[in-house]
């Protein structure tokens, strides 16, 4: 079992050292010759997520001669972020100017971190997920579940018993769950947040979809990576 983020999950499974992974969606037409979609699993959102967020100084519309920090954390949502940020205001986000964590502009973080962002210097939000339903319209879906092709029957079959297993089990003891998560979140992250919050957050969470809904949100994507993010 390996645990990481997303960056370190796309890499391990683009050396093929992975035999089921969720991985970046926006990564997979580079395994796509290895690895099969199980469509049964995801993690995705229907609108604000909470945990993909661009933090700005000044409104994204002002950032035209700002800098950027980008966490080595994300896989692929800065691609996202920039297609939405040219689609919604007309701005190349991605060709802004490279900065530390401590100076730039406009900070882009996901995760826990992203979470416990609190900084007054930065009074402007965005979320990946609120701005991916305004301008586009779909569900948005941020990792994918992947297995070997070579034994994709079976892993698959592992993958789905383990994770309905999972998601069975946050649900029965959800209130201990939060309670552990809250103190891994603060011994992590030096903040504290309430399992009010993280309630929340795993609201925003949609870890399974109907094929319908994943294939039409999945090829979405798939279209747009061939022909506007390559």
């Amino acid at each position: 079992m390996v645990e990481d983020c997303p960056a370190r999950l796309n890499e391990l499974a683009e050396k093929k050292e992975l035999d089921i992974s969720l991985i970046s969606r926006w990564i997979y037409p580079s395994i796509e010759k290895d690895y099969a979609v199980i469509p049964e699993i995801c993690i995705s959102g229907d609108g604000t997520i909470m945990s993909v967020e661009l933090f700005t100084k000044r409104p994204i519309e002002l950032l035209q001669n700002g800098t950027l920090f980008i966490t080595a954390e994300t896989g692929t949502s800065s691609k996202a972020f920039g297609y939405l940020v040219a689609r919604k205001y007309g701005l190349d986000l991605l060709s802004l100017e490279r900065a530390p964590y401590e100076t730039a502009d406009a900070v882009l973080l996901i995760g826990n971190s992203a979470l416990a962002f609190s900084n007054p210097e930065y009074p402007y939000k965005y979320d990946l997920g609120e701005m991916w339903k305004e301008v586009v319209g779909n569900k948005m879906i941020y990792a994918i579940a992947v297995a070997r092709r070579d034994i994709y029957d079976s892993a698959r079959k592992v993958a789905l018993d383990y994770f309905n297993e999972s998601l069975e089990k946050f649900e029965r003891e959800k209130e201990s769950q939060l309670a552990k998560i809250s103190a891994i979140f603060e011994r992590q992250q030096k903040v504290s947040i309430s399992c009010e919050k993280l309630a929340e957050y795993y609201t925003k969470l949609i870890y399974k979809l109907p094929e319908k809904d994943f294939w039409e949100s999945f090829n979405f994507v798939k279209n747009l990576y061939a022909n506007e993010l390559v």
